[in-house]
């Protein structure tokens, strides 16, 4: 491939990147100017304008790695890395719908609070399906973490994506009931934006590596032509 034609998809890889973390620091602002001094009006609660846009992220991960899966069929066939991304396509499908229609809140609130599952001490009743979320992702990092060799840049933005989920997590891990009612706002704030910059994180990460699965197959296109 040549010099041009790999710098062309370099500036398209930033524009991209560059675009989704402006906009979703614009976007962040907009709900915190829109509702100031009640700041978390529009960001902490469920169901809000912030919950619809993380859940547009994650949709925008599911089919980013969606296409990653069917490249890597077109590059490869079936194999390995076809099925890893299959996976994670449906694992960011189904944290969609679980982002768009609050399911975990719904299974706390309606089946483990009353029965006040706590397995940790400052853990809120019930409140501990996302951190079984975050383990089952930890427990695929390796495998997905090989796919990503493709592509170093793919890689460190899944290192950032995993840093921030693991403080997201941990902050939503904390039992409200104890906290004021003004730091349980700063606190739901503060998490929902760190999910939102993990989300970004793991879409900049799946991004790199369809581009870099699709530079490899144009590659190959080109060594065919040429024989």
């Amino acid at each position: 491939m040549s010099e041009h034609l790999y710098s062309r998809f370099r500036r398209v890889e930033q524009l991209w990147i560059g675009g989704l973390f402006g906009f979703s620091a614009l976007f962040i602002l907009g709900l915190i100017i829109g509702k100031w001094p009640r700041y978390w009006a529009y960001i902490a609660s469920e169901m809000t304008p912030m919950t619809w846009w993380e859940s547009v992220v994650l949709f925008t991960c599911f089919t980013v790695t969606l296409l990653c899966a069917a490249l890597t069929y077109i590059a490869k066939g079936w194999g390995r890395g076809t099925v890893v991304y299959a996976i994670l396509s449906g694992a960011f499908l189904f944290l969609t719908l679980d982002e768009r229609f609050a399911l975990h809140e719904r299974i706390r609130d309606g089946y483990l609070a009353p029965q006040n599952i706590k397995p940790l001490p400052w853990v809120g009743a019930g409140d501990f399906l996302v951190m079984l979320y975050a383990a089952l992702g930890l427990l695929f990092l390796r495998y997905v973490w090989r796919e990503l060799q493709l592509r170093r840049g793919a890689q460190k933005w899944l290192l950032a994506g995993i840093v921030l989920s693991i403080a997201a997590v941990g902050a939503d891990s904390f039992d409200v009931s104890r906290m004021t009612l003004d730091a349980e706002r700063l606190e739901q704030t503060i998490e929902e934006i760190l999910e939102t910059g993990a989300m970004l994180c793991f879409l900049a990460a799946f991004s790199l590596a369809a581009s870099a699965i699709g530079q490899k197959l144009i590659i190959m296109k080109l060594a065919e032509f040429k024989q």
